[in-house]
């Protein structure tokens, strides 16, 4: 609802979708795909992760955000300086440590 879509491949896709798989990321079916960035329109390769269902219902609830920009920006300060690695901050945040360093890895 909202997203913009596009057929690849035979498949209607959501455009943050098609643009991961355009970059060339593996997803399994049962991924989703959120982004970082807070625009829920924004498909810069950089601002899109995979995400588990989990992972994605952790940065939403009831269509407010439970993990919101600031949390996102803390996590990149925090690997990114060293303060703390990104097992102990996907511990923290109940989500896989692959989810938070493309968190950590996005513009």
């Amino acid at each position: 609802a909202g997203f913009p879509r596009f057929w690849l491949a035979g498949n209607s896709l959501t455009g943050q979708r098609a643009a991961l798989l355009l970059a060339g990321v593996e997803l399994d079916p049962d991924q989703q795909v959120i982004n970082v960035c807070g625009n829920r329109l924004c498909v810069r390769r950089e601002h899109l992760a995979a995400a588990t269902v989990a992972e994605a219902r952790a940065l939403r609830c009831r269509g407010r955000p439970r993990i919101g920009r600031g949390e996102l920006v803390l996590m990149r300060m925090v690997v990114r300086d060293g303060d703390a690695t990104v097992d102990f901050v996907a511990e923290a945040y109940r989500v896989s440590p692959e989810f938070v360093a493309q968190i950590v890895s996005a513009s």
